[in-house]
């Protein structure tokens, strides 16, 4: 469905994001949250940074850090789930526990 089609009673599209990494939540940096009503979905609770550089040089360990996506500040009206996509069609996600997501728009950030 493109932008200038109705949404029906909605104020507002529906806008997906997969994947809650960093694209992901750049992204969400990014776009008027005011526009959108926005679902982020990622397959893990939380947020892993892997700093790898020390294991780069060969010293032969990383950083690891972890930040639960429950106590991220999420932008109001920006809802967060956790599943893994196994089906987009047309207009809708389906995750692993058969929980049908749908949208206007959706972009793929699932990186690594």
């Amino acid at each position: 469905m493109g932008a200038s089609q109705s949404h029906g009673k909605r104020k507002k599209p529906r806008l997906v994001i997969l994947g809650a990494s960093f694209a992901g939540l750049f992204l969400l940096r990014k776009v008027d949250t005011q526009l959108f009503e926005i679902t982020v979905i990622d397959k893990r609770s939380y947020f892993e940074f892997i700093c790898s550089a020390p294991h780069l040089l060969g010293q032969g360990w990383s950083q690891h850090g972890f930040q639960g996506y429950d106590s991220m500040a999420f932008p109001a009206g920006v809802t967060f789930l956790q599943g893994i996509a196994t089906r987009v069609e047309i207009d809708r996600l389906i995750l692993d526990d058969d929980v049908e997501i749908p949208f206007d728009f959706l972009v793929v950030a699932t990186g690594l």
